[in-house]
């Protein structure tokens, strides 16, 4: 009897966290990725703020609660399309060994959770622009708050590194023998190759936000992420934790390789000179 009341006592509390997460979608802080992932947010929320343009048409407030909302969204939309893809794919497991550890592999995690997040920012933004802050563009917009995203990540990714998820694959013997100090098995620490592309990401962002007026409206955010899809597509080359679905081609490797042609394509349509 005391068992089978535990076991209900048990059913009840994991229902109430699968409840709170749909009401409260981020993280807890319970180790350090949850602290340093609300250390990225309160960055891009001060960040928002603090590089506002004095000319910009929205106003400080305007730019949390938007902000906040688009977050909330987003880490809704992280859970919610993570489980979805694990259903779709759960048909096709694949093992990876690393070390001597083994673990089930599922395409969810070759990148679709992160993308899913910015499909989210894309379509809140729009809502927001076009119900909420008319006074500016779409376009408008996503040139000013692209460089937020990888602001957020790189915070994330220290976490990540912490946590020794999203790592990277066994470095070879020819990086073990310019790099003598890195032990053998040891992986690439895919996590610091995510930081510095975040990093440039946000350098190339704010310089052609700083010369916006040279190029025509969307150009920033076009060329923002037309950089970062291509970086990225490098670093998961590097990821022991991912899919391969065409040869040594990851799932996030073609679905960052269909984003850089996109965001090229875009970029010169809109900039013919290009």
């Amino acid at each position: 009897m005391p068992s089978n009341s535990l076991v209900k006592i048990g059913a009840i509390l994991t229902q109430s966290r699968l409840v709170l997460s749909l009401i409260w979608p981020f993280p807890l802080v319970s180790s350090a990725w949850g602290i340093l992932t609300y250390i990225g947010i309160f960055m891009i929320l001060f960040l928002a703020i603090a590089l506002r343009p004095k000319d910009f048409p929205v106003t400080r407030r305007e730019i949390l609660i938007g902000i906040f909302i688009t977050l909330y969204f987003c880490f809704q939309n992280l859970k919610v399309f993570s489980f979805l893809t694990q259903v779709v794919y759960s048909a096709f497991p694949k093992t990876v060994a690393l070390g001597s550890t083994s673990m089930p592999l599922l395409a969810h995690r070759g990148g679709y959770a992160s993308l899913g997040m910015f499909f989210t920012a894309l379509l809140t933004t729009w809502i927001l622009t076009k119900k909420v802050a008319n006074r500016i563009t779409f376009l408008g917009s996503l040139d000013y708050f692209c460089f937020l995203g990888s602001v957020g990540l790189v915070f994330t990714r220290v976490g990540c590194f912490i946590a020794g998820c999203c790592y990277g694959k066994p470095i070879g013997p020819f990086l073990r023998s310019i790099l003598p100090f890195i032990p053998s098995g040891e992986t690439h620490p895919t996590q610091l190759y995510s930081i510095a592309i975040n990093i440039i990401t946000i350098v190339v962002s704010r310089l052609i936000y700083r010369n916006r007026q040279k190029f025509r409206e969307g150009t920033t955010f076009f060329g923002t992420m037309l950089v970062y899809c291509v970086l990225r597509f490098i670093v998961e080359g590097f990821r022991g934790d991912s899919v391969n679905v065409l040869g040594n081609i990851t799932l996030a490797q073609l679905t960052f390789l269909y984003l850089s042609w996109a965001m090229w394509s875009r970029l010169r349509k809109i900039n013919k000179r290009i």
